[in-house]
């Protein structure tokens, strides 16, 4: 019995990608939400760029006509994100950028309060020696406060960073930084044992090198 070949064709319409909107949570956050209202044509394939180096991978899926999607920023910030669309016969087309503003523009955070010089959780200097700090955040402060002594006083306030402090007695310190951006501020205390010696005297480390209890240390010795 003769088998009889059956033929079809199929029509790509023109490649259209639509312009995104997005929904935001209520309270600032860095999870946003967007969506394209009107339909995608001419497509079998769609990507959204989150404009932070990130995208999601290619979908055949048009099942939810808004190609919805939620993506979660790694920081705040405003990111220019686009709707991808491709096919088999046309180059990629993607559509109007999307500024999305996510989270607080104004938050600032602490992200670096150290001392140069310090590391495996202490760091050993004269009293009366100058300490370099290095000092970075995430966006420009418009005042900092230092508590030098962590005893819960503000000793110095600045509209830029101190960058140099010396101790002028012996002691132990963990200085305490506060960063403030308008409403938003953020505190971060020195994470290594600063140990300043009185001066002419030699700091002698007896059990407390190795248990780490700062009780077991003698402070100094003549």
């Amino acid at each position: 019995m003769p088998v009889r070949a059956a033929s079809s064709f199929f029509i790509i319409d023109t490649l259209s990608v639509p312009p995104l909107d997005a929904a935001q949570n209520p309270t600032p956050g860095l999870v946003a939400t967007v969506f394209a209202t009107t339909p995608m044509r001419g497509a079998n394939e769609w990507q959204i760029s989150w404009g932070d180096g990130t995208a999601t991978p290619w979908s055949c899926d048009f099942s939810d006509p808004t190609l919805t999607t939620t993506h979660t920023y790694p920081q705040p910030g405003t990111y220019p994100v686009r709707l991808r669309g491709r096919n088999c016969r046309d180059p990629m087309m993607q559509g109007p950028i999307l500024q999305l503003t996510v989270g607080d523009p104004d938050a600032i955070q602490v992200t670096e309060f150290q001392v140069q010089g310090c590391e495996f959780g202490f760091c050993v200097f004269d009293a009366g020696e100058p300490l370099v700090f290095d000092q970075a955040f995430s966006a420009v402060p418009t005042e900092l406060r230092y508590d030098w002594q962590s005893d819960g006083t503000i000793d110095q306030v600045s509209t830029s960073p101190i960058t140099v402090h010396a101790y002028q007695q012996g002691g132990v310190y963990r200085p305490v930084l506060t960063a403030v951006r308008g409403a938003s501020e953020d505190t971060r205390q020195h994470e290594d044992f600063i140990l300043v010696n009185e001066t002419g005297s030699t700091t002698i480390f007896e059990d407390g090198f190795e248990t780490g209890d700062l009780g077991a240390w003698s402070a100094s010795t003549g």
